[in-house]
C-alpha cells in the first residue's frame, strides 16, 4: 500500500468545483466578482524543529517565508526558537524566551521523538504551535492585505515528521492530534493557555477527527491537516528543478538535536513522483549534542557555551572562545566525528547489502571509483564547519560510501528576506510542506518494501567503514 499524506489519497471534487466555478455556471460574471467569489487555497508548511521552527505559506503562484521579528534570534527573522513561555500569574502562553514572571520550556519536540506522549508534553507542543499558527495567519493577512482582503480562504496545514517516524503509528497520531488541537486553540478568541490546550486534546482523544465547531467555529475538516516525512518535503524544490535526477539518493539533515539520514529512490509512477524509503535513521547527533560532547572532552562548563539557539560558531571561533589549539579541538571531536560518519555509512551499507543491492549507482562505472550517490545535505547544522568538513570527506570514498555533495536549489517562487542558499538550507522543509498535500508525492514506507539480499555481494573494504580523516 502506498500512503498518500498519511491517510491515503482523497478525491477533492468539492475543492475542484470551488476553484473553477465558471466551468459549471454558464453565466457571465464580472471579473472582479469572479476573483472574490472563488476560494483561494493557502497551505501552511510547518517545520517544528528541535531548536527552531520555520513556516512557509504557499499558494499557486508564490510562497512566503513567515517572519517572526519580535521573537527571532541571530538576525534571521524566519527562525523562531522552539520555546514556550508560560506566565505564572495567568497561565497565559507566549512565544519567546525572555519574558519575566514566567517559566520557559525549550525542549518541546525531543520528548515526542523519545515517545513521551504525556498530556503535559502534548499540551505544551499544542500551545506553542497554536501561537505559531495564529501569528502566521495574522502576519499574512496584514502584510498582504491587498491580495487576500475579502477572499474566502481554504486553509491547509502540513507538518513535518522525522522520517524514521513514518512507520510509527503512535507518533503520527500524536503529531496529528497536536496539530489539530493547535489549530483549534489558535482560532479561539481568547489567550492561549495550557489548560485550553489540554481540554481540546482530551476532546480530540474522545472524538478523533470530529469537527468541534461548537468550541472552535473555524475548525478544519479532517483532510485539511496532514503530516509528511521531512525528507520528502525538503525535496520538493529539488524534484521541480532542472537539477533533478531519478535514482538512488541520500539526505543528511543536521538539526539542533538530531541528525537524520535517509536513503531513498526518486522515480515517477503513474504521473506522480514516488519516493520509496530504503533506510531512515535518526540519531541524537545534532548541534546541541556536538556542543555537549566538546565541552565534556575539553573539560569545560556548560555556562561557557553559547545559547542552544545560537548557531554553532566556526571552528576558529570556537577555539578562540575556549582558548584551545586546532589539534586540541580535532582530538576532542574524534569520538563524535566517528559516530556521525558511522551513522551515515551505516545507512548506506544497510541499503547496499539488504535493501537495494541492484541499484545502478552501485555498479555503473565512473572513473575508477563507481558513480557517487547524490547526497543532499540540509539543515542549519550542515553549514557548520564540523559537519560540512565531515560530509565533504565522503566525496573521496569508494562505493557504496561515495557521495556527491550538493545543496538544495533556491526556488524562484519563494519570498524570503536574504534569499541565499544558506538561508534556504534552513527553511527547505517548511517550503516543501507549503505545497498542496495531494501534490507532494507518493511516499512508500520502509515497511512496505521487502528486503532484497539475493544479489548482495560486498568486497572486504565494505565490511567496515573507516573514514580517511579518522585513520
Amino acid at each position: 500500500m502506498v500512503w498518500k499524506a498519511i491517510f491515503g489519497r482523497f478525491k477533492r471534487e468539492s475543492h475542484k468545483t470551488a476553484r473553477y466555478p465558471s466551468q459549471l455556471i454558464n453565466v457571465e460574471v464580472p471579473p472582479s466578482k469572479k476573483k472574490q467569489d472563488r476560494p483561494i487555497q493557502l497551505v501552511i508548511g510547518l517545520d517544528f524543529g528541535t531548536s527552531f521552527s520555520k513556516v512557509v505559506v504557499g499558494e499557486s503562484r508564490v510562497r512566503y517565508a513567515v517572519p517572526f521579528d519580535d521573537y527571532a534570534i541571530g538576525g534571521k527573522a524566519f527562525l523562531l526558537p522552539s520555546a514556550l513561555c508560560v506566565l505564572h500569574d495567568t497561565g497565559e502562553c507566549h512565544l519567546g524566551t525572555d519574558r519575566s514572571g514566567g517559566t520557559t520550556f525549550d525542549d518541546l519536540k525531543m520528548p515526542l521523538i523519545e515517545r513521551d506522549f504525556s498530556d503535559e508534553v502534548k499540551a505544551r507542543a499544542a500551545a506553542y504551535l497554536a501561537l505559531v499558527l495564529r501569528h502566521t495567519r495574522n502576519w499574512l493577512l496584514e502584510a498582504h492585505r491587498s491580495t487576500y482582503k475579502g477572499r474566502k480562504i481554504e486553509w491547509f496545514v502540513n507538518v513535518g515528521l522525522p522520517t524514521n517516524s513514518f512507520d510509527d503509528e503512535q507518533l503520527i497520531s500524536a503529531y496529528l492530534a497536536i496539530a489539530r488541537t493547535a489549530w483549534r486553540v489558535s482560532v479561539l478568541p481568547c489567550d492561549v493557555t495550557l489548560q485550553k490546550a489540554l481540554a481540546l486534546l482530551k476532546q480530540e482523544a474522545n472524538h478523533p477527527g470530529k469537527l468541534l465547531q461548537e468550541v472552535a467555529p473555524q475548525d478544519l475538516p479532517y483532510d485539511r491537516i496532514h503530516a509528511f516525512p521531512e525528507f520528502s518535503a525538503q525535496l520538493s524544490g529539488y524534484v521541480r528543478s532542472p537539477r533533478r535526477r531519478d535514482g538512488l539518493h541520500v539526505t543528511v539533515d543536521v538539526g539542533g538535536g538530531t541528525l537524520d539520514v535517509t536513503v531513498f529512490n526518486i522515480h515517477e509512477s503513474n504521473g506522480e513522483d514516488s519516493y520509496p524509503i530504503f533506510s531512515c535513521q535518526v540519531h541524537r547527533l545534532g548541534v546541541r549534542y556536538l556542543t555537549a560532547a566538546r565541552l565534556q572532552a575539553l573539560n569545560k562548563t556548560a555556562d561557557q557555551a553559547s545559547s542552544p539557539f545560537d548557531d554553532l560558531p566556526p571552528n576558529d571561533g570556537f577555539r578562540e572562545r575556549f582558548g584551545i589549539t586546532k589539534g586540541q579541538l580535532e582530538s576532542a571531536d574524534q569520538p563524535f566525528k566517528r559516530s556521525v560518519a558511522d551513522a551515515i555509512a551505516g545507512a548506506l551499507r544497510y541499503t547496499r547489502q539488504h535493501r537495494y543491492p541492484t541499484a545502478p549507482q552501485w555498479h555503473r562505472p565512473s572513473s575508477n571509483y563507481g558513480e557517487p550517490l547524490p547526497g543532499v545535505f540540509c539543515g542549519g547544522g550542515a553549514l557548520a564547519d564540523f559537519y560540512a568538513d565531515l560530509l565533504r570527506g565522503f566525496e573521496g570514498q569508494e562505493p557504496p560510501f561515495r557521495l556527491r555533495a550538493s545543496r538544495l536549489p533556491v526556488p524562484d517562487d519563494l519570498q524570503i528576506s536574504g534569499n541565499t542558499p544558506k538561508d534556504y538550507a534552513r527553511i527547505a522543509v517548511a517550503y516543501g510542506l507549503s505545497f498542496d498535500p495531494f501534490d507532494i508525492g507518493q511516499i512508500r514506507r520502509m515497511s512496505e518494501i521487502d528486503d532484497d539480499d539475493a544479489n548482495s555481494s560486498f568486497s572486504k573494504y565494505e565490511k567496515r567503514y573507516i573514514a580517511k580523516e579518522q585513520t
